[in-house]
């Protein structure tokens, strides 16, 4: 007997597993266990189970509070669910739910489908939503995946659109839901991270003319990516990479306040804030004691259609530790700062390093920021105006940026006490300036200019005080008198520098203190209106050379034809001027007045 009593229960245990594992079967032409989803899932045992939605059209609201349901379709434009009118198609409060092939469409509900804080790790995947009249997919639960889906709604044109248009995806306050291979398009923002989400992949979504306002009024428009921490601690970690982001009402990306340690890596991004006509490409922000912090945005492609003014990425606002790093951006005609730095104070540890701007008006631009912007090895082509703009802070390192413009180089405004090196500008327009120092205490070495005709501008123009620019390479080309260098403040230092071209030296309107020699020139030297002295040797020894001006020189300009220095050594007289060579056989010409 033994044996026969093993082998019932054996034949009970293999039943029971049987009737756990096989599917629910919902059609509604009556050939499945039920012909309503809500009666499939209201007969999901506590393991869960499958519940297979056969073709057809179902007009139910669905709740799902039993752990490890998984409720699939034959196919997201076979399996149709048409709520009628209420808060959300689906409810989901178990954790370990998966939804999915399925099509929503919501035109009389709220919301597609609701995550509440208990539905941990759902899956949602192959799901084509449509037409809610609020949101499209709410995320209260944490390790949630949407994959794969469309999700779209009405407000898809940039010229007029609907209002009251929610968010196409809104993950709120928990951590590491992946957003991953979905189209989103035709909401007021297309994906939300906010209030306390972290560790969030929203990775190679394809987010699309998302033009829609979030109130009725339109006065509150979104971006198509918002990521907003505000006060909760611990929100940021998140990864936005790899999107299509074309059309937004506001910013393509937001990076909002209370954002930590999120990163922004390899997005194409086009046309934002088309309705509003406010936004850019990527806008970073904080405020009070909700900072913004640790942020990468690397490796971006932004192009502007220049017909509204915008910024590839704008920092503003109490920002830290910003890096934007080897972004590619693309025809910003019409920008007050392609990298816009200030708008409001922001901190100075923010890089601006190793990108690429083609076709650009004011292609980095610093503006009520804090000190200490690194800008370094930036490739700027086609410029349409300054190609670096410093109007605020100080103690900025500007180095081994390469800039070809239509304007001026890189103006330096500010606190002053910049360093500039090892950066290339070359001046395509007549009357620009390479580098004007308006502000104190610059130090730039080891630069290249290149100008043609600078006329009276000057190729260096000096109307700050107490700057050195030393051991530089300038190459002014230009076919009339222009100048080399306008020294127009005091105290500043212009030696050491080697120039090729038109060599001519003015100071003026300016103090007593400027020092202006030795240069070394390798080109044609036209100062009109200085006295020249032409092929002077000077050695060690202190020399006196008779000037012929019958009276004190107040300018004395040396311009070495030989390597090495010659110097003033000595206060020029009304007969003599004194000078002494680093070494024996230095040779100059000189010119005074």
């Amino acid at each position: 007997m033994k044996p026969l009593v093993g082998c019932i229960i054996l034949f009970s245990i293999l039943a029971t597993t049987t009737a756990l594992s096989r599917e629910i079967v919902v059609d509604a032409a009556g050939g499945g266990n039920y012909t309503t989803i809500s009666a499939a899932l209201a007969a999901v045992p506590p393991g869960g189970q499958t519940v297979l939605v056969r073709s057809g059209t179902y007009a139910e609201h669905l709740t799902i509070n039993t752990a490890k349901t998984r409720l699939v379709g034959e196919g997201s434009m076979q399996t149709k669910i048409i709520p009628p009118s209420g808060a959300n198609a689906i409810a989901v409060g178990a954790a370990d739910v998966e939804i999915g092939d399925l099509e929503i469409s919501g035109a009389s509900v709220t919301g597609g489908i609701s995550i509440s804080a208990t539905g941990s790790r759902t899956v949602i995947k192959n799901i084509y939503l449509h037409g809610t009249k609020t949101s499209g997919i709410t995320i209260g639960g944490s390790d949630a995946k949407i994959e794969n889906c469309t999700i779209e709604n009405v407000a898809t044109s940039p010229t007029g659109t609907p209002g009251g248009v929610g968010p196409g995806i809104f993950v709120d306050g928990t951590a590491r839901p992946t957003i991953r291979t979905n189209r989103i398009r035709g909401w007021s923002q297309a994906v939300g991270l906010w209030y306390g989400v972290a560790d969030a992949p929203v990775e190679g979504n394809f987010i699309l003319d998302n033009y829609g306002f979030a109130d009725s009024a339109h006065a509150i428009p979104r971006s198509a990516v918002e990521d907003y921490g505000a006060s909760v601690i611990g929100h940021g970690r998140n990864l936005i990479v790899n999107n299509v982001i074309n059309g937004s009402t506001h910013n393509c990306i937001e990076v909002a306040q209370g954002v930590v340690g999120s990163q922004y890596v390899g997005n194409i991004l086009r046309n934002p804030g088309k309705i509003s006509n406010d936004g850019s490409f990527i806008s970073v922000g904080g405020q009070g004691t909700q900072i913004t912090t640790d942020i990468l945005i690397a490796h971006n492609y932004c192009i502007s259609d220049g017909s509204r003014q915008e910024s590839g990425v704008s920092i503003a606002g109490q920002s830290y530790r910003i890096s934007v790093f080897e972004n590619t951006l693309r025809d910003f005609t019409n920008s007050s700062g392609t990298v816009f730095i200030g708008g409001s104070q922001t901190s100075g540890d923010i890089a601006v390093e190793g990108n690429q701007f083609y076709n650009c008006q004011y292609p980095i631009r610093l503006n009520n920021n804090g000190d200490g912007v690194l800008i370094k090895n930036n490739l700027m082509r086609s410029v349409l105006s300054t190609g670096i703009y410093v109007s605020s802070g100080a103690k900025h390192v500007i180095e081994g940026n390469s800039i070809t413009v239509t304007g001026d180089g890189v103006t330096l405004l500010g606190g002053g006490g910049n360093r500039l090196s090892d950066n290339y500008v070359n001046i395509l327009s007549g009357d620009r300036a390479a580098f004007i120092f308006s502000s104190n205490d610059n130090v730039a070495t080891n630069n290249v200019a290149l100008c043609q005709n600078s006329y009276n501008y000057g190729v260096i123009r000096f109307t700050g005080w107490s700057n050195l620019f030393r051991q530089n390479f300038i190459n002014n080309t230009g076919t009339h008198d222009g100048l080399t260098a306008l020294i127009a403040g005091d105290y500043n230092i212009f030696q050491d520098n080697t120039i090729a071209g038109v060599v001519s030296i003015l100071v003026g309107g300016s103090g007593p203190h400027n020092v202006y020699e030795p240069n070394h020139s390798g080109g044609v030297t036209r100062p009109s209106t200085y006295k020249a002295i032409y092929g002077k040797v000077v050695g060690a020894a202190q020399v006196a050379i008779a000037h012929g001006l019958a009276y004190v020189p107040t300018q004395v300009i040396v311009t070495m034809t030989s390597p090495g220095n010659i110097y003033r050594s000595a206060p020029s007289d009304s007969t003599y001027i004194y000078l002494t060579a680093d070494a024996p056989g230095r040779t100059a010409d000189i010119y005074l007045r």
